[in-house]
């Protein structure tokens, strides 16, 4: 989420009357920064709440789940600047050092773990080095792929597969390593995804510096992580209007006219659209001329609950082989593992794309 350097706006220089359209988090992190700035901003959400699809709900169990499971990591900035001015930056954990287990399916299994005893970005790099299930060989050719990420230049056209094939990675490799990375970072597979965007990942995530690297895991459910910058924006003098459906912007001599459902028009000289991008296509249609053809990847996610404690189970696996690709032990996520009669596994398929039924 990048939207630190994308407002214009500077304390002093008054921006009348902005309208932001969606709150989801960019919309929240958007209207955040504005009402800070002194802008009075006005957002609208056509949900009756706030946070998009970053949301939790009480499950007939008693259960808070999220819509979906998330991880942040260390090099997310600009999510840790919006957390720390909504005061919910306490609820996210960072781990020390990057530590990720993996279970094959045939039960054996590896971890990637940073060094503890060398600097970023060479104690990434020697976890890699240290994986249990890659040969010495397939190892030291893991190298070539940091390298190709460190040199900053690659054909924005190339499939991150494709790049992989380049880089002499072997399928065991690709398989147990660099799927896995790809499917979780960029939630599409390998064979479709941008080599320049995996490896820009790699870059900033993984060879990256101080705790860049390190996963950052929510102890809340996400609603109780982003609702309270509805909050922080009514504080600083903004306003937040739910249940408020946009259905038409139109010009209006240098300006806007909003117009949503049962509400009177809005008139704006400002005004920030964060909706997905069908519904900004549509909105914005006659206004900017640029056509919105981004495609959408979904991401399953299983909640299991078992009638026994799991407190054998890690708090996050990521599983090779399998269709799942992580497992979450909620029960220690959200520091309930005390609870010893019952259990709760949530799991994730992410480019969860069915090509077809039998």
């Amino acid at each position: 989420m990048r939207y630190s350097s994308a407002l214009a706006c500077q304390r002093g220089s008054r921006i009348a009357s902005p309208v932001v359209i969606g709150a989801g988090v960019a919309g929240l992190a958007t209207a955040v920064e504005l009402a800070r700035a002194g802008h009075s901003p006005r957002l609208l959400e056509s949900r009756p709440y706030v946070g998009g699809r970053a949301r939790s709900f009480v499950h007939a169990s008693g259960d808070e789940i999220d819509n979906g499971q998330h991880l942040l990591m260390g090099c997310y900035r600009a999510t840790f600047r919006l957390l720390e001015m909504i005061g919910t930056r306490h609820l996210v954990e960072i781990q020390k050092r990057l530590h990720v287990g993996f279970r094959d399916a045939d039960g054996s299994a590896d971890v990637l773990a940073a060094s503890r005893f060398l600097p970023p970005p060479l104690d990434v790099i020697a976890g890699m080095l240290r994986l249990k299930r890659l040969s010495m060989g397939e190892r030291v050719a893991l190298l070539r792929v940091a390298s190709e990420a460190m040199r900053q230049a690659c054909d924005e056209h190339e499939t991150v597969a494709s790049m992989l094939a380049r880089c002499g990675q072997s399928r065991n490799a690709q398989e147990r390593l660099w799927n896995p990375m790809a499917i979780a970072t960029m939630n599409t597979h390998p064979d479709e995804g941008s080599a320049a965007l995996f490896l820009e990942v790699l870059r900033r995530a993984f060879l990256g510096k101080g705790d860049d690297s390190r996963l950052a895991i929510p102890r809340a459910g996400l609603s109780e992580l982003f609702a309270p910058a509805s909050d922080a924006i009514v504080r600083s003098g903004g306003t937040v209007e739910l249940s408020c459906s946009v259905t038409r912007i139109e010009k209006s001599n240098g300006g806007f006219i909003v117009h949503a459902k049962d509400r009177d028009p809005i008139t704006t000289d400002n005004i920030v659209v964060a909706v997905p991008p069908t519904q900004a296509s549509t909105l914005l249609n006659g206004i900017v001329a640029t056509s919105f053809a981004i495609e959408t990847s979904p991401i399953v996610s299983i909640y299991m609950w078992y009638d026994r404690a799991l407190n054998d189970i890690p708090m996050m696996t990521a599983l090779i082989g399998t269709s799942v690709q992580w497992v979450f032990n909620r029960r220690r996520m959200m520091n309930d593992e005390v609870d010893a009669t019952s259990g709760l596994l949530s799991c994730t398929i992410s480019a969860a794309v069915v090509e077809s039924l039998s």
